[in-house]
């Protein structure tokens, strides 16, 4: 998996320079016409909060995940901590307290240098290792970590994953999901790719949000036009079958074999539906 890409490094470390992005240049652009206050609009951050992790010339899979974590930890840490014990509905074996010690636990894991050999295996040792510590106290832990300066592109399963998780934890809160357009655009790069993978012989043409990701010069066209959330959503198995059949396919080939060939997604069990803003 990608995440054997990563390299050691320790928690609390120092950020480095990682070069300039398009999301660098972003940044700096509305940093220099409205200071903080444009860039947190940018995430959907407090402005304070934001100066956590708008440091340039991180990328923009860095930038993204740092941001997911702000607005997963002012979740957390403003809901109480009996609440956080209910069952996620989207991730059925765990609490959403367990969700969180599963984000905080990837952290220290890659950051330790701490790499899957199995995934199943690496994810519970990470629940169970963390199961006496309260939400609140690992959204601490989670701080001391700098996960987000080691992502790049090659990397951007971590920004996947971090980002659907933080998605179940607001469906299991009943809160609205709110993903900016930077990150959604980033994600749909990411399962555009695993969707589009040569082995599965497909030029796919995603209509999300008023862009256009296009990839492989496969046999069967694949033509999907969604909403990006949607979309998102629906490749990470939280969309039911019924769900993603009635979305906007034109295609020649079973998009949902292809979708769930792999067996480490299956689509949701029941129809999900959730608050959006």
């Amino acid at each position: 998996r990608s995440w054997s890409l990563m390299k050691s490094m320790p928690c609390s470390s120092t950020r480095n320079a990682g070069g300039s992005s398009w999301l660098g240049s972003l940044v700096m652009e509305e940093l220099s016409v409205g200071g903080l206050n444009n860039v947190a609009g940018l995430f959907s951050c407090d402005v304070e909060k934001c100066r956590r992790f708008i440091i340039e010339p991180m990328n923009e899979y860095g930038i993204a995940w740092n941001a997911s974590r702000q607005r997963v930890s002012d979740l957390i840490v403003g809901t109480p901590l009996l609440k956080l014990e209910q069952v996620a509905p989207l991730t059925p074996e765990w609490r959403v307290r367990d969700v969180v010690a599963h984000l905080v636990g990837v952290a220290q894991d890659v950051s330790s240098g701490n790499f899957p050999q199995d995934f199943d295996a690496w994810t519970s040792a990470q629940v169970e290792r963390l199961r006496t510590t309260d939400a609140h106290e690992l959204i601490r832990q989670w701080h001391e970590c700098s996960l987000g300066e080691m992502l790049s592109e090659p990397l951007a399963i971590a920004l996947f994953d971090q980002v659907t998780h933080e998605a179940d934890i607001c469906h299991a809160l009943g809160t609205p999901v709110h993903l900016d357009p930077i990150t959604l655009t980033l994600l749909s790069k990411f399962t555009l790719n695993r969707f589009g993978a040569l082995e599965n012989d497909l030029h796919v043409t995603l209509h999300l949000d008023g862009q256009e990701f296009v990839t492989g010069t496969g046999g069967h066209n694949v033509t999907l036009s969604a909403p990006a959330f949607e979309w998102f959503r629906a490749s990470s198995g939280r969309r039911s079958v019924r769900q993603i059949q009635v979305m906007e396919w034109r295609s020649d080939v079973d998009v949902l074999e292809i979708l769930f060939q792999s067996g480490f997604f299956t689509p949701s069990k029941f129809d999900v539906i959730e608050i959006v803003r």
